[in-house]
C-alpha cells in the first residue's frame, strides 16, 4: 500500500489521507480515503454499493493501528 497525493472529492471535501490498496483478485488498485471526521471511502464496487467498510478500508485501518503500536 502506498499513500498517494491527496485530491478533493467531487463535493469539495478534502481527505486527510489517501492510500492506494492493491486489488487482491487481479491487477489494479483501489483508493481508500480517510477524512477528518473519521469518515472513510473506497473506490471498490463493494463500498460504492453498500457504503460500509470494505476489506480495503479494514486493511488500511489495521495497518494504521499496528503502526501506532
Amino acid at each position: 500500500m502506498a499513500e498517494t497525493d491527496i485530491h478533493e472529492t467531487e463535493d469539495g471535501a478534502k481527505p486527510v489521507r489517501e492510500v492506494a490498496v492493491p486489488s487482491a483478485s487481479g491487477p489494479g488498485t483501489y483508493t481508500v480515503r480517510e477524512f477528518a471526521d473519521r469518515w472513510w471511502t473506497c473506490t471498490c464496487k463493494f463500498f460504492e454499493h453498500r457504503q460500509v467498510d470494505c476489506k480495503h478500508i479494514v486493511r488500511v485501518k489495521e495497518d494504521t493501528h499496528h503502526a501506532a503500536e
